[in-house]
């Protein structure tokens, strides 16, 4: 999948004076922070070995609970495709159902769940960019000693630099904790 921006539209945001080829190593690797700190985008495959346990967590919020398709497996046995009422959905929270016509309390030995993650890219697109100007503004950039950007990390060279990571570690927390990965679940 291709980064959520291009060099030309983050150019419209930031000013910079980076070639292209580094501007977009930056957003790569900023792409990746956002994916590893909020997961994927588009349609979600999580197989699962939860047997006997009540609760499943998600790690993205669904669209709508139409949206997902869990199927279940015990050992030597045919997959159950779940109908909608022998699960219910609370944001990130599947629970097992013990209504519905293939009722249980707890969840098979394995399960499958598909669904498409909620759609949250303009969220990403804005966090990028804060991540960006923060990056770019603490004089970083890739290619000088000492960084970490995605994957990607480098040694710093001495303390000041040192310092810079610190500021960049602490900047880029804080705005990625803008996304929203989840909410605590309450169940009524």
């Amino acid at each position: 999948m291709p980064p959520i921006m291009t060099v030309d539209e983050l150019r419209g945001w930031v000013s910079t004076g980076l070639g292209d080829d580094k501007l977009e190593l930056l957003i790569n690797g900023l792409d990746e922070m956002i994916i590893a700190h909020a997961g994927p985008l588009g349609d979600i495959v999580d197989v699962r070995w939860p047997r006997g346990e009540r609760f499943i967590l998600l790690g993205r919020r669904p669209t709508s609970k139409a949206d997902v398709e869990i199927v279940e497996q015990l050992a030597n046995q045919a997959p159950v495709t779940l109908d909608a009422e022998d699960f219910d959905l609370n944001v990130l929270t599947l629970r097992r159902s013990i209504y519905g016509p293939n009722a249980r309390d707890y969840w098979d030995e394995k399960v499958t769940i598909t669904y498409t993650a909620a759609d949250d890219l303009n969220q990403r697109r804005l966090v990028l960019v804060q991540l960006a100007t923060a990056f770019l503004e603490l004089g970083l950039h890739p290619g000088r000693v000492g960084f970490t950007v995605g994957a990607h990390s480098e040694q710093w060279a001495n303390s000041a630099n040192a310092q810079e990571g610190k500021a960049w570690v602490t900047a880029s927390q804080a705005i990625l904790s803008t996304l929203e990965v989840g909410a605590v679940p309450s169940f009524a």
